[in-house]
């Protein structure tokens, strides 16, 4: 049995599928770069969050006098070491997160050194200071207050 087609049914025609195409991927390339940049920012972002909730964990557990000992962090321009213990050369345990893409550390300053640290059964640390997370596009400043206060800004 043969069937017969009715030409008269609505369809799209090829050139009105083609235009409609042509419009999406348009647009696709108009947002890529924005999209790009976004996810950039977002990296950036999660690293100084990460950073932020490492720091106040640490203050945390020196507070606690958690292993009665004294907690840190040491910055270095691509990766940062948590540790236990008065300083990074004599700490008694140490845990190196390292930083995804292009995020580095830099201008770090807490007295001096590129640790700062929180002394057994206190908030406050042994010295002040601050670090700038840069990703080439977007800066911040964490900063550690001599009240045990940290804080950012950007850049």
């Amino acid at each position: 049995m043969i069937k017969h087609f009715n030409k008269n049914l609505p369809a799209f025609s090829l050139l009105e599928v083609l235009i409609v195409t042509t419009i999406f991927f348009a647009i696709a390339i108009i947002t890529l770069p924005f999209s790009i940049g976004q996810l950039q920012e977002s990296r950036s972002d999660a690293v100084l969050k990460d950073l932020r909730s490492a720091l106040f964990l640490i203050e945390q557990d020196a507070y606690t006098r958690k292993n009665n000992s004294a907690y840190g962090i040491a910055f270095f321009s691509d990766h940062y070491i948590e540790f236990s213990g008065p300083s990074l050369a004599t700490a008694t345990e140490q845990n190196s997160v390292s930083v995804t893409g292009s995020t580095r550390f830099s201008d770090y300053s807490f007295g001096g050194s590129n640790e700062v640290n929180f002394v057994a059964g206190s908030f406050r640390p042994t010295s002040s200071g601050s670090v700038v997370i840069s990703d080439g596009k977007n800066s911040y400043r964490l900063s550690v207050s001599s009240q045990g206060l940290i804080s950012y800004t950007i850049l």
